[in-house]
């Protein structure tokens, strides 16, 4: 009895119809070998077991939506995320001919710390490439920073190399930074 139940909570709606025909396998079983077919206890049983699997299968299909909508939604942010991050790029930047395509190297990934952007500027056509270090949200916040300083120097600098230093991450969280003022006593 206990079977299709436990199956709708970890194995979902195929495997709680699996597991409901071995409950009845079971059943149709154990009341032919012991002869106990015509009593109010076998349909009793059988009652029993269908409302449990009839439950359980509900109970199971309700989950599996909810999940693949929690899922879907997940993925739209992601989708949206990713578009507001690595906007698409225009045809033709002044003389240049541009085209962008993100395929991110994970299956099912839909945003990392990848980036890229072109901008046309008084200055010329403009473009970044990177990758940033770590996964998941911190590259994603990393990558943000990122695009936004070069979006906001592009076109106010007329060299993007010389005079301005790497982003670079500070220490660690956690770790102590040595410096002045901060001697052993």
């Amino acid at each position: 009895m206990a079977t299709p139940a436990l199956a709708a909570v970890t194995m979902g709606p195929k495997g709680t119809l699996a597991a409901v025909g071995a409950a009845v396998g079971v059943s149709l079983a154990t009341a032919t070998y012991n002869r106990a077919w015509g009593s109010q206890q076998v349909y009793t049983n059988f009652l029993a077991l269908f409302l449990v699997s009839a439950a359980s299968f509900m109970t199971s299909s309700a989950a599996r939506t909810r999940r693949e909508n929690e899922l879907n939604q997940v993925r739209r942010i992601a989708t949206a995320a990713q578009e507001v991050l690595l906007r698409p790029v225009p045809d033709r930047l002044g003389p240049v001919r541009a085209s962008s395509m993100y395929l991110a190297a994970e299956t099912g990934a839909q945003i990392g710390g990848d980036l890229y952007d072109v901008v046309q500027t008084r200055y010329g056509v403009r473009l970044i490439v990177g990758d940033v270090r770590g996964k998941a949200l911190p590259a994603v916040r990393a990558a943000a920073v990122v695009l936004g300083a070069f979006r906001e120097v592009v076109h106010y600098e007329d060299d993007l190399v010389g005079g301005h230093q790497p982003l670079r991450r500070g220490p660690a969280p956690g770790r102590r930074r040595r410096g002045r003022g901060r001697g052993r006593r």
